[in-house]
């Protein structure tokens, strides 16, 4: 979730960064041309099919973000909200560009009409897509860190219980040195050496395992 609603959010970016450059250039009729419908007589430029690359991998992204979170019907909600905000932007920009076109233009000379629609395009990403796309991706991160410390908590909690268990097997082969020697008068019995290196061995072991896992 997290490192798709990170693609959706730098894809974004770069869609109105490519906008951004072709209206301030006046290369409107590049991102306009369709060599399709003009039977190949014009040059689509580069900025548009990096936009257009883009704009796949947002959808692309959020698509894939709706279906890691298809059982929390706010971060749904959410995703489509950028999906729909997505193709009104997309109106917004080729609006823009067509009526930038008509007019030549110095660099940065837009004609009104054009910046209207670029400002209500680049308002609409700004205050809108971004945000949510962002809120996305911090909530995302929010649930990591909750599992995470989750998990981390249940590991160091079952490491506790390891020692704790290790140390009350110990005292339990202790007491039952302690009553064969008063009872049978056996100062050391071997199995009962033997159970506690072992016990101590693998309580070690265990614990290890289980801290490492922690700081994991």
């Amino acid at each position: 979730m997290v490192v798709a609603t990170s693609d959706v959010y730098l894809a974004l970016s770069d869609m109105d960064a490519q906008v951004t450059n072709v209206l301030l250039n006046g290369e409107e009729n590049g991102w306009l041309c369709d060599p399709d419908q003009d039977g190949g007589a014009c040059g689509r430029s580069g900025s548009r099919y990096f936009y257009d690359i883009r704009r796949e991998d947002a959808e692309r992204a959020a698509l894939q973000a709706a279906r890691l979170a298809e059982d929390d019907p706010v971060r749904l909600r959410t995703v489509q909200s950028v999906l729909d905000g997505l193709h009104q932007y997309d109106q917004r920009v080729q609006t823009a560009m067509e009526r930038g076109r008509h007019v030549s233009h110095a660099f940065g000379a837009l004609p009104e009409d054009a910046v209207e629609e670029y400002r209500a395009a680049t308002t609409l990403m700004t205050e809108d897509l971004l945000p949510k796309a962002n809120n996305l991706t911090l909530g995302g991160a929010a649930i990591v860190d909750t599992t995470y410390r989750e998990e981390r908590s249940g590991v160091m909690a079952g490491r506790i219980r390891v020692l704790v268990f290790g140390a009350a097997v110990l005292l339990a082969l202790a007491a039952l040195q302690l009553y064969l020697a008063v009872r049978f008068r056996r100062m050391m019995s071997l199995f009962l050496v033997a159970a506690a290196v072992g016990t101590v061995a693998l309580t070690a072991v265990s614990a290890t395992v289980l801290a490492n896992e922690g700081c994991t």
